[in-house]
């Protein structure tokens, strides 16, 4: 087997118009086969173009193989797995914070995470809520989002990275309580 580095050769996968360069390419096999590096990154179903020799009529049509990232996953890296001013008795407005820690979150600078909390063993309940304004704050391990207007207490939570969703973690998100401050009675 003989290996040839060039820098003639380069790859690019991606779905939707999204894409990614891949890091090094290597041809093997006689020139026959390709091998090349991701570069970090999120999501599945990526499709592969290369090109060998740098002009544009040498790029190959995409492939039908697809390459995927691993799916996010949260979990308690060291300390609790979600942590935050919304995760308990969380103000019923939103607006709380949201710390949410795992792997394979991806980089800080690809794409929008999104959150989800609520009863999420129910497809029609209508306490499921998406966190707003979410992003990685540490790269490839934590997200954090900001709590929705709502109520109720026990909520699991999922994140979607890439496309992918996270397995569904029992964080028991919670929004306050109501508080009654004043009632007046009519006596008869």
């Amino acid at each position: 087997t003989t290996t040839t580095a060039s820098s003639l050769l380069s790859a690019r996968y991606g779905v939707g118009g999204e894409s990614y360069h891949a890091a090094t390419c290597t041809a093997t096999d006689a020139d026959t086969v390709m091998e090349c590096d991701t570069v970090p990154g999120v999501g599945s179903g990526h499709r592969w173009e290369v090109n060998v020799g740098g002009e544009a009529d040498a790029t190959s049509e995409l492939s039908t193989d697809t390459t995927s990232y691993k799916p996010p996953m949260i979990e308690a890296n060291s300390g609790d797995a979600v942590t935050g001013s919304g995760l308990s008795r969380g103000a019923t407005e939103g607006g709380e914070l949201l710390v949410v820690s795992g792997s394979e979150f991806g980089p800080k600078d690809d794409g929008a995470p999104s959150l989800s909390y609520g009863d999420l063993s129910d497809d029609s309940s209508p306490y499921v809520y998406n966190g707003t304004s979410c992003y990685v704050s540490v790269a490839y391990t934590q997200i954090s989002c900001y709590t929705a207007p709502g109520s109720g207490k026990d909520y699991s939570l999922m994140i979607n990275v890439g496309g992918q969703d996270s397995n569904v973690y029992d964080a028991n998100v919670s929004y306050a309580p109501p508080t009654i401050f004043t009632y007046t009675t009519q006596w008869e």
